[in-house]
């Protein structure tokens, strides 16, 4: 019967036209100031045996073009130095074919097309219409220890707002950082070791 519902989910899917970003608008969206206005809210996403393992982080990006943007932020409980950054246009529930439009990966694996190869190693995702997800570069502006695992646990909220600054979102007067709550797991130093005025 599962299976029957979801067939019918998926073939109702199909039917409905979903929107989809353009590289143009995406290139738009990235060279407009953009703006978040409220406080950064984690919660568990993702759990295996009633066991966490996973924290995001969804806060919505205000932009001059009123598209649905959206600064998301996952981390590994289990690899708390792996750590996921993603600016993303689109709802499926507004019949959008949602698109990563930037994404920093914290020491994860990535293979370009050409060859290139990141083996735990950070990288960012250039979006394109065409490549999807498929190229990504080394990015020299973030502050994290390279080594996997670090010695000492990231600043979350470095790493946050620096991505935030490279794709060009001004943080505003409702901003507020909240640590994710890895302390609560067990995940050893697992707050944000300095203080970020």
């Amino acid at each position: 019967m599962r299976n029957i519902e979801r067939a019918v989910r998926v073939a109702a899917d199909a039917a409905v036209e979903y929107r989809r970003l353009t590289n143009s608008e995406a290139k738009q969206l990235l060279e407009q100031w953009k703006f978040i206005n409220e406080p950064v809210e984690w919660g568990v996403t993702r759990a295996r045996n009633d066991r966490p393992i996973e924290v995001r982080a969804k806060v919505p990006v205000w932009n001059q073009s009123r598209e649905r943007l959206y600064l998301d932020a996952r981390i590994n409980v289990d690899r708390p130095w792996q750590s996921h950054w993603v600016l993303t246009w689109g709802d499926k529930h507004h019949h959008e074919r949602s698109a990563t439009i930037r994404r920093l990966d914290m020491r994860d694996d990535h293979a370009n097309p050409d060859g290139q190869v990141w083996g735990r190693e950070t990288h960012k995702h250039l979006w394109t219409v065409e490549d999807n997800n498929s190229w990504a570069y080394t990015p020299d502006a973030i502050p994290h220890d390279p080594a996997v695992p670090p010695v000492t646990p990231d600043d979350y909220r470095a790493i946050f707002e620096a991505f935030a600054n490279e794709v060009r979102i001004f943080l505003g007067e409702e901003y507020v950082w909240n640590d994710p709550p890895l302390a609560d797991f067990g995940v050893p130093g697992g707050t944000t070791m300095w203080e970020v005025p």
